[in-house]
């Protein structure tokens, strides 16, 4: 069993990690000329791009905001031509977000630019140490999938 002082030590990690991860990701943007996406878009993009097909509350809801903002980051990404809005099949009174091309290749950049940035913080890390962190990672993620029980 993991003792109380480790799960603090833990969640601070955590959120540090988090804390840097948006500012390196706010330098990112200020220093791309356009190559980066902003944090909000590029989470949208992102899950409209693994989830295809899903409606809009549903990406509100992964996404942790309201519906009335995720229509706004929606209609944002549409006037930059990154989505459109496509026929729902199951419901053809409903429409769906989908990626454009050039949506698509947005996002292709900004993670390309991501993981360039990303190796070059890990230059010094061999293959096996970055190996045990994948895994870690995927046992706390695993861990962690259920809600919090409101004891």
């Amino acid at each position: 069993m993991v003792a109380p002082d480790s799960a603090e030590v833990l969640i601070d990690h955590l959120r540090d990690l988090i804390r840097q991860a948006r500012e390196v990701s706010a330098v990112l943007v200020h220093e791309s000329d356009g190559e980066m996406l902003t944090e909000p878009l590029g989470v949208l993009l992102s899950h409209v791009a693994a989830g295809q097909g899903r409606r809009c509350n549903v990406l509100a809801d992964r996404m942790r905001v309201t519906p009335s903002t995720m229509s706004r980051h929606i209609a944002h990404a549409e006037e930059l031509g990154y989505l459109d809005r496509v026929p729902d099949p199951v419901d053809r009174r409903a429409t769906l977000p989908a990626l454009t091309d050039e949506g698509a290749a947005v996002l292709r950049r900004h993670r390309a630019r991501q993981r360039e940035w990303l190796l070059e913080a890990i230059a010094d890390w061999t293959d096996e140490e970055l190996q045990q962190l994948l895994s870690g990672l995927a046992r706390l993620r695993s861990s962690i999938q259920h809600p919090v029980s409101t004891h």
